[in-house]
């Protein structure tokens, strides 16, 4: 935490932190550097200050060290390879610099929060404001009139600071560490990895469920249809996805009509906005796209125009899968209709064909032999299987609905 006149690095181990400051920040460096702009001499000198300031905060507190050890070897991609550490960066001269570097990246998703940016973004910011009178600073995109006096010196401190701690990558936090320690002790009760990030997740995906509380039934029996779908597909080698991927998409299928809480008319288009903007922890920016394209799925072409904008974010398979499981999202709202708890197999018919056969209550079947029909017909296309759709009532009678393609 980079502030005006000290900056904080705090170290959090085993549910455990401590940190250390150091009485140098964007106001404070930026008087050092005496002139404006500052000359590369005094720059130089003002850098090794501060640094060695910081190894000897350091070499006071080595369980400092030894928590940026551990960061980096849970960063490792093997068992023989270390990465370097991650931080995280909270305050003014965090969200400035992120905001900037957004600006001139065009970066399509307009949040702080979880952004993350590398060391080499940030050299070449510093050489572009360290270089710069502040008449011509204030032009920079992306940097507020002011912050333009004191940017020089907030970005010479964040830079030194990752130097000092070996970092590479930085993530923003538009959040403290009040909210931080409130948080893990509500919803992530000490998990790491993927198993708290979810937990952050649900806490704040239930907060949002309650913009429209009134179709709670609903959207359950929606989550169970979608759960049976994924199952029987997965079970037939149909669309594997990961822990964190199938997570998301019974989530989307419960916060699908969070939209109406505003406009019942046009509400996927709210429910898009609320996902990708609204207050949700745990996501990284990726997945909250992703996440926000599925759960307002109504059409490939729709949404194909809906992800354009994000097309950085998103990989071509990313792009098939959200309408994979968006069309998978529409099929279980139908099936989901009655409320009960359906069933679902998938039996192989031919070297391409397959069926869906689905049974369980249904309180209005006749609207399935249209609509469901149409809708796992786009199942198959986009997993590319002929499928047929065998539907079952109440009492267990079935009609065969043909969907070859």
């Amino acid at each position: 935490d980079v502030g005006g006149g000290s900056t904080e690095i705090t170290a959090f181990r085993d549910g455990n932190f401590r940190g250390i400051s150091v009485p140098w920040g964007a106001v404070d460096a930026t008087r050092a550097l005496s002139s404006d702009p500052p000359t590369r001499e005094s720059v130089a000198a003002l850098r090794r200050r501060i640094s060695r300031e910081i190894a000897a905060e350091l070499a006071r507190h080595p369980e400092i060290r030894a928590a940026l050890f551990e960061n980096g070897k849970e960063a490792r991609t093997n068992a023989d390879e270390w990465q370097s550490p991650v931080l995280i960066g909270i305050g003014g001269t965090v969200r400035s610099v992120a905001r900037v570097l957004q600006a001139h990246a065009e970066y399509p998703l307009p949040l702080l929060h979880g952004y993350g940016f590398r060391r080499r973004d940030l050299e070449r910011l510093a050489k572009h404001v360290l270089t710069r009178p502040l008449k011509a600073r204030r032009r920079i995109r992306g940097l507020s009139s002011d912050r333009a006096e004191i940017i020089p010196g907030g970005v010479l401190v964040l830079l030194t600071v990752w130097e000092a701690l070996g970092a590479e990558r930085l993530v923003v936090g538009e959040r403290g560490l009040r909210e931080g320690v409130l948080l893990a002790s509500r919803c992530a009760e000490g998990k790491a990895g993927f198993a708290g990030r979810m937990r952050l997740f649900e806490a704040s995906a239930r907060r949002l469920r309650a913009v429209f509380p009134e179709g709670e039934r609903t959207r359950e029996a929606r989550a169970r249809a979608a759960a049976a779908l994924l199952d029987a597909l997965e079970g037939a080698g149909y669309g594997q996805l990961t822990a964190e991927e199938r997570e998301l998409v019974l989530w989307a299928a419960c916060l699908r009509d969070v939209g109406r809480g505003i406009d019942s008319r046009s509400f996927l288009s709210h429910t898009l906005y609320l996902l990708l903007y609204g207050l949700l922890y745990g996501l990284t920016h990726r997945e909250r796209v992703f996440f926000a394209a599925v759960a307002s799925f109504s059409t490939r072409k729709a949404t194909r125009k809906v992800v354009k904008p994000f097309a950085p974010l998103l990989s071509r398979d990313d792009r098939r899968r959200i309408v994979r499981l968006g069309t998978l999202l529409r099929l279980a709202e139908l099936l989901g209709e009655g409320g009960g708890n359906i069933r679902v197999e998938v039996l192989p018919r031919g070297k391409k064909g397959a069926t869906l056969v689905v049974s369980g209550m249904f309180r209005t079947p006749w609207l399935l032999h249209t609509q469901a029909l149409e809708w796992t017909k786009k199942l198959g296309e986009a997993l590319g299987v002929n499928l047929d759709l065998e539907l079952g009532e109440v009492d267990g009678s079935f009609g065969r609905v043909h969907a070859d393609i």
